[in-house]
Formats: structure tokens, sequence, C-alpha cells
């Protein structure tokens, strides 16, 4: 079993496997920045729809049925087509999940605080098209402190491939150790004896 000592980190050696480590979050780094880039052309195609779609509005004839009201009494009422409405709904959403990043975990809460950290990294996941693999990726790199030494040693106890695991296999490992059997039995204990006092 490996630990991270505090020898190494107070000389700055690099932890065992600090070069796969390092070679791992370059990969990471770069898929974030390919991302942003991605994020950004789309933020620049839906800019373009919107300032055509403007000047196409702005160069709009009055309606031939009001030649003498020289408005379009239309104009604000129409529905809007559907690729720009998804244009629009595209950019709020690219410009909210630029400013979404989620929860890390440091280890310092069982139970409830780990179950908080899943559930919170299942709602980031559910507004991104990650792989399963990525997710597992992410879900990693988000742990801190204690609970990024415990993956560490778990990584190399049981020669896992950081990069070949899906995120359900990882969360079955985090849920090994930082959901006890404890937590679960009290949970259930909560449970009867709420659904004992409706009953009374």
């Amino acid at each position: 079993k490996m630990v991270r000592t505090r020898g190494n980190v107070a000389n700055n050696a690099p932890p065992e496997g600090g070069v796969e480590t390092t070679q791992k979050l370059d990969e990471i780094l770069a898929a974030l920045l390919d991302t942003r880039d991605r994020l950004a052309v789309l933020e620049q195609q839906v800019m373009g729809n919107e300032e055509d779609e403007e000047a196409g509005n702005n160069n709009q004839q009055p309606p031939e049925d009001n030649p003498d009201l020289g408005v379009d009494i239309n104009a604000g009422n129409a529905p809007v087509q559907p690729e720009n409405k998804k244009a629009r709904l595209a950019a709020e959403l690219t410009n909210d999940i630029k400013r979404i990043s989620p929860p890390k975990y440091d280890g310092t809460t069982l139970g409830d605080g780990a179950e908080n950290w899943l559930s919170e990294m299942e709602k980031y996941f559910a507004i991104r098209n990650f792989s399963e693999e990525t997710k597992a990726i992410w879900g990693a790199y988000q742990l801190s402190h204690e609970a990024s030494s415990w993956w560490d040693s778990r990584k190399a106890e049981l020669n896992i491939d950081e990069t070949n695991i899906t995120w359900d296999q990882f969360k079955g490992y985090f849920r090994q150790r930082w959901l006890p059997q404890l937590f679960y039995d009290q949970k259930m204990t909560e449970f009867q004896n709420l659904a004992q006092g409706k009953l009374t």
C-alpha cells in the first residue's frame, strides 16, 4: 500500500507515478482548452446568427396590408423560429456552463458530505456530454488533500488505469471508502424512525 509521506511533500520530491500524473493532467488540460475553444466557436456562430437576424429585421418593408402605418404591427409578436431559439438557448447554456465548476472533495467529511459531493458531480455531468471514462477522470481530478492521497494509493494498490474505468466503477471505489456501512445503517435507522413516527 503506497502512502504519500510528508517527507516527499516537504522536499518537493514528486510522488511515485508523478510523471504519469503530470501527463494525465496535461491531457485533461488539453481537453479543457479544446472544449473552451469549441465553446468560443459556438458562441461566435450564435452571435453571427443574431446579427444576421437583427439586420434582416431592420431591412423589412412595411406590410402590404397596412401601407399607411409604416411599421410591421406583428413585429415582436411573431414566434421565434426554431433555429434561432435553439441558437439563443445554446449561447445562454454555453455561458452558464462556463461559470459552473465541479465541486472538490477533500475527504474530511464522511457520509453525507461524500454523498452530497457525488450528487453535485452527477448534476455537473448532467449538463455535459462526457463519456463514462471522462466522468471518472473528472471525478478523480476533483479529489483533493486526503481524498486525493487515498485515490493515488488505491490506484497503485489495485493497479487501476484511471483512463480505463467508468464513472460507476469510480463511484464504487469512492463509496467503499467514504460511505462506510455504518452510514447506510444510520440512514436506515433514521428512515425506520420516521416511518414509525408517522404510524403513531
